[in-house]
């Protein structure tokens, strides 16, 4: 592979889970995570998923889900792009995020990108870095187009 293609991995459930959750990180998973997060070298990933996705470590790569919810936790961080219908923002993203219903930075947050979404929170302590765009979401039928 040459270091400009993207490597997808597809899942329908959560894949990364806290500590808290998931007593045993290093064991294997259905589709190997935890070898898949570690080199820096390899090319960039990208992540699809279903439901609600929780990151607590480093990722390299894009996360895109259409109707999901990504996690992101105080230690974690994502160098890449988000695409996904709702964000949790509690760790660190370089990258833009996209989130078609809402996105949230939490206190710990640190963002150095842009976001684009139709309902931003900004918790008090949260770093942002970037340019916001809100969207809005018709109402009903008769609005689109």
């Amino acid at each position: 592979m040459s270091s400009h293609q993207i490597q997808t991995i597809v899942g329908d459930e959560v894949c990364f889970a806290s500590p808290s959750t998931e007593p045993d990180l290093l064991r294997a998973t259905n589709l190997s995570f935890r070898r898949w997060l570690a080199p820096l070298s390899e090319p960039a990933k990208e992540i699809v998923f279903d439901g609600t996705l929780r990151v607590d470590a480093y990722m390299a790569g894009q996360v895109h889900s259409d109707e999901g919810k990504l996690i992101l936790g105080t230690g974690a961080t994502i160098d890449g792009d988000i695409f996904v219908r709702e964000a949790l923002i509690n760790g660190i993203v370089r990258g833009d995020i996209h989130g078609t219903e809402r996105v949230e930075l939490g206190s710990s947050a640190r963002v150095i990108g842009d976001i684009e979404t139709t309902q931003l929170l900004i918790q008090p302590g949260a770093t942002f870095q970037g340019r916001c765009t809100l969207t809005s979401i018709p109402t009903d039928a008769s609005d689109v187009a």
